[in-house]
């Protein structure tokens, strides 16, 4: 009969309790992750040294380590999310928008105001303004009034040429329609200064 063949070992320093731990803890996550189940044996050598392994050792003090049974599940995808696609749709839709033109009737383009102690701007809208929407006066660019009736006005307005627009605006500031520019010219008597006669009196 022939004599069973010695397990090598490497000889090993003592190890601390903690290290102990963590080795053992160690060969059970890969003993779990195993196709196949193996036993781990824990044993002391004549040196006092803490040895684990998974062949059954011939002689010494052994002890059988038992592994806990492990539930594997299958991975789960997680789910996307469509609210970043659902925002980008909602940005790029289309604002509604029920004008078809809007122009202003009054002062016409190029016209000349003689000394206007108000400038009346009359505007026209297709369909007439709805509700929630507003009209928007500009001069030089720059709004000087806003209202729903389709009659805006700039009091005491300077001498000089000025660009007339008019927007329609909804309740969230987006603009729905613009005129077009028209060009007014403003002359202002110079209170004050007297007209000089022929004869220079």
């Amino acid at each position: 009969m022939s004599s069973p063949i010695p397990t090598r070992r490497m000889p090993l320093k003592r190890v601390p309790a903690k290290a102990q731990r963590l080795i053992a803890i160690t060969l059970l996550a890969l003993a779990a992750h195993s196709p196949v189940h193996a036993e781990i044996y824990r044993t002391t050598d004549a040196n006092g040294n803490v040895i684990f392994t998974d062949q059954r050792p011939i002689t010494g003090n052994i002890e059988a380590i038992d592994l806990p049974s492990v539930t594997i599940f299958p991975s789960i995808e997680p789910k996307k999310s469509y609210k970043a696609n659902s925002d980008k749709a909602s940005k790029k839709k289309k604002i509604e928008n029920p004008y078809i033109s809007l122009k202003i009737t009054s002062p016409g383009n190029d016209e000349t105001l003689i000394n206007p102690e108000v400038m009346a701007v009359e505007v026209e809208s297709s369909p007439a303004i709805q509700e929630g929407d507003t009209f928007c006066l500009l001069v030089d660019g720059l709004v000087v009034q806003t209202s729903h009736e389709p009659k805006l006005s700039v009091s005491w307005p300077d001498r000089g040429s000025h660009t007339l627009q008019v927007q329609i605006v909804n309740r969230d500031g987006e603009v729905l329609k613009k005129s077009s520019a028209q060009t007014v010219y403003v002359q202002q008597a110079i209170k004050g200064v007297k007209r000089k006669s022929g004869n220079g009196n």
